[in-house]
């Protein structure tokens, strides 16, 4: 009987387990669905973007992929581009930094697919990611790629514009 109880609690808690780790990573989930519907990541109010393990997603409506909506005012621009021969979709822009307290000064950074960075994060319905945020210029971009080529990770200190083109 000990055996069974055993057993039986190392079930739930490996249950509970599963199910808070499809909390978190729900909170760290990109999207592009249309010019008007999608997520990007975000560091937490006032952080800095290169604080990577502590950004979650933000979607500009709710029923996207994430519970927290971006502040009002956020974001001022909205570029949708789909590639169906590369099969990738993006979307690219302009956002009021000061809607969720960045700084000037924040150079930004890139999350992305590799490793991912921040972990547990990924792309709704893609296998690969590359977003970059710069809030001392006020841009976004995000790219999620069937091939991972199609992603550029390694471009990120080149910035939106350079890394992804796109309309800003």
């Amino acid at each position: 009987m000990l055996c069974i109880k055993s057993t039986l609690i190392s079930a739930l808690a490996l249950i509970l387990a599963l199910a808070l780790a499809s909390v978190v990573s729900a909170q760290k989930i990109v999207t592009i669905k249309s010019k008007s519907k999608f997520c990007l990541l975000l560091p937490p109010r006032g952080g800095l973007v290169n604080d990577t393990e502590a950004a979650t997603s933000y979607c500009t409506q709710s029923g996207l992929s994430s519970p927290q909506l971006f502040p009002t005012d956020f974001i001022v621009s909205a570029n949708y581009k789909k590639n169906y021969d590369d099969n990738w979709i993006q979307i690219t822009g302009r956002f009021d930094r000061c809607q969720h307290n960045l700084s000037i000064d924040d150079k930004g950074g890139q999350y992305d697919s590799v490793n991912p960075s921040p972990s547990g994060s990924l792309c709704k319905d893609y296998d690969h990611y590359v977003e970059i945020l710069e809030p001392d210029v006020e841009h976004y971009c995000l790219r999620c790629c069937q091939n991972k080529s199609d992603c550029p990770t390694n471009k990120g200190d080149l910035g939106c514009e350079k890394a992804l083109g796109g309309i800003y």
